[in-house]
């Protein structure tokens, strides 16, 4: 087996990822903040449902406010209190996602002497886990798409590598687990790989599973359904997606609607348990304002712009966007216009900032862009410049994990940042020693 492949590089996320977490995570108290923030609302449906068997979320005040797993700064009230009854601000497609590894730590729990009360170490940890495993299986799924494409193996390798440990994905997977944009990624992934698989094979299956995992996005973040912008990229131009959309039948286009709307209506049927009503707008005063985007700051701002705090997506979106225009226009324009608007959206969302955070906490969800643009960065060169790339996309990693590590010592504040403090951090050694002593 080669060492530059795909399967190395899948290997080597597992091991590392795995191995960062047993030695931060899973030790000592230490397990208590893995679920935590946001990521208590997304988890709360598991507790609720299997064993308090109690929608309106009364388990809140009995466990999460008592103190013994939570503090003050990991906790959140998900909690929106309506005129008939409670329901949960977030929603639930990735309680849907967790809900083997919240059955296998129920089973420990109950056999091996911890409290089955939902939080206990075996349940925290198990979705420390499952985070890990849904990277995995999206960088799997990845790989093989990335091969369908036309990529060799050591272009798949470097971008599955530079992806994982050079942006904010690697800081979710291991310290954020909770968070449901590890989620995301693997679902849109698994989405196109199956649809990509559809265009190839015909078969209705391919068809079922990717509308069902579309059903699965809409559920974690519905702001996700963007994603079907990216949906003409899997095809070389403008005439080829016409032509395959008409020779589509009538039935199978029904199919894949109908199972989309079978797994969204389980939040539905949620709304109608909890209050009466089929649909609620669980965010109640937060909003979108779509006039007036923050793009500008989304992307560059000291505070907590993409591209200052992820400068490998930088270095990549421009000289892949570059080289894929170069080769196929239409994909190019497909690509730019996808992230272009996700970012659009994201930067409208009143606390575009997304609060205390690494990076831009949304762009994990098409981290995959990033993916195809290092192997289009890669494609065709010289090996010199291939060398280049991969060098300063390395150095750039480190850079990544050396900002991580200045976040959790306080160095690099998750929210608040400016110029000054920006500066002030960048590459200071010193003040990250004197922070960890």
């Amino acid at each position: 087996m080669k060492f530059f492949s795909s399967l190395v590089a899948i290997l080597l996320t597992s091991i590392i990822t795995i191995w960062t977490s047993s030695n931060m995570n899973w030790g000592g108290d230490n397990y208590k903040c893995l679920i935590s923030s946001d990521g208590c609302g997304y988890y709360a449906y598991l507790p609720a449902i299997f064993i308090y068997k109690d929608l309106q979320f009364s388990h809140f005040d009995k466990v999460e406010m008592s103190k013994e797993y939570f503090s003050t700064f990991t906790t959140q009230d998900y909690r929106l209190k309506t005129e008939n009854g409670t329901i949960d601000k977030y929603y639930v497609g990735s309680a849907i996602l967790w809900m083997p590894f919240f059955g296998i730590a129920h089973l420990v729990a109950s056999n091996f002497g911890h409290l089955t009360d939902g939080y206990s170490y075996p349940y925290q940890v198990s979705i420390n886990i499952a985070s890990i495993f849904y990277l995995c299986l999206g960088i799997w799924l990845l790989s093989k798409l990335l091969i369908q494409f036309g990529f060799d193996q050591k272009s798949v390798f470097w971008s599955i590598i530079l992806t994982v440990f050079g942006t904010n994905i690697f800081y979710y997977a291991v310290l954020i687990p909770s968070f449901s944009h590890i989620l995301s990624f693997c679902s849109i992934i698994a989405f196109f790989y199956f649809i990509n698989q559809y265009k190839a094979t015909k078969l209705l299956i391919d068809l079922i599973l990717g509308s069902i995992i579309l059903g699965i996005v809409f559920l974690i973040r519905p702001v996700n359904i963007i994603i079907l912008l990216f949906v003409p990229f899997l095809f070389a131009d403008i005439k080829e997606l016409i032509f395959r959309l008409r020779q589509i039948s009538l039935k199978h286009y029904l199919i894949s609607f109908l199972c989309t709307l079978l797994v969204v209506s389980i939040q539905f049927l949620i709304y109608k348990l909890q209050t009466g009503s089929w649909i609620v707008y669980s965010y109640n005063k937060e909003t979108f304002d779509f006039l007036n985007p923050q793009l500008v700051d989304y992307l560059i701002s000291y505070r907590k712009g993409f591209f200052v705090y992820t400068p490998m997506f930088s270095l990549f979106f421009l000289v892949g966007l570059y080289s894929l225009f170069k080769e196929n226009p239409f994909k190019g324009s497909v690509l730019f216009t996808t992230f272009l608007f996700f970012c659009y959206v994201a930067s409208s969302w009143w606390c575009w900032w997304y609060g205390s955070s690494f990076s831009q906490r949304p762009m994990i969800d098409i981290m995959f862009l990033l993916s195809i643009l290092i192997c289009y960065a890669l494609k065709n060169q010289t090996k010199g410049f291939q060398n280049t790339l991969i060098g300063i996309g390395i150095l750039l990693l480190v850079f990544n994990q050396f900002q991580i590590y200045q976040l959790r010592y306080g160095v690099i504040l998750q929210d608040g940042m400016t110029s000054e403090l920006y500066w002030d951090a960048f590459l200071n050694v010193n003040k990250l020693l004197d922070a960890t002593k």
